[in-house]
């Protein structure tokens, strides 16, 4: 294969690597914000539940 050819193909296989790099992110990242939504949704149910009683200081 002649080297301009070889070159480019590898250029486009990184190009390719780091787009999938980027989505699997984009993914993660989604997953830790719902996971943090669904706690301050949980424990903001858990606080109204508690009825308004003040919080204690140890």
């Amino acid at each position: 294969m002649n080297r301009r050819i070889r070159k480019k193909r590898e250029k486009q296989q990184l190009a390719q690597a780091i787009r999938e790099l980027v989505t699997l992110a984009e993914k993660r990242q989604q997953k830790r914000q719902e996971a943090i939504d669904r706690f301050l949704t949980a424990y903001s149910a858990y606080l109204a539940k508690q009825g308004g009683a003040e919080r204690r200081t140890p």
